[in-house]
């Protein structure tokens, strides 16, 4: 596991706030169809990735793991990782190679990881 692009949008202490995350033993979800709906519709998410394939909501934040259908170079890295607050603003984002090994997925995600994790 990977932060694949070191430039990350914004303030230069969110690369340390995705690390802490990265860190954090997560029990994810599948998406509601409300979330995937205002995925769709995103002026800025839909163009990221293609689906949106797990959630999460800790300490009153927003977790999206989205998976790209192109990846690997000169595409970006399979997974676009947001966590944004209660009011909508983003804390941070990361392009990932693979989700953090700690992190539970749950079933019915539509990936197989590779067998390093």
């Amino acid at each position: 596991m990977s932060i694949a692009d070191s430039r990350l949008y914004g303030h230069p202490y969110r690369r340390s706030e995705v690390v802490k995350r990265l860190a954090l033993d997560m029990d994810w979800r599948l998406p509601t169809q409300t979330e995937k709906d205002a995925f769709a519709a995103h002026r800025r998410l839909s163009k990221v990735g293609d689906a949106i394939i797990a959630a999460a909501d800790p300490n009153q934040e927003s977790w999206i793991l989205i998976e790209r259908d192109w990846f690997g170079f000169p595409d970006p890295p399979r997974f676009a990782f947001f966590v944004y607050r209660s009011d909508g603003r983003t804390i941070c984002e990361a392009d990932l190679d693979d989700p953090s090994p700690i992190w539970h997925l749950p079933d019915g995600v539509p990936f197989e990881l590779s067998k390093e994790n």
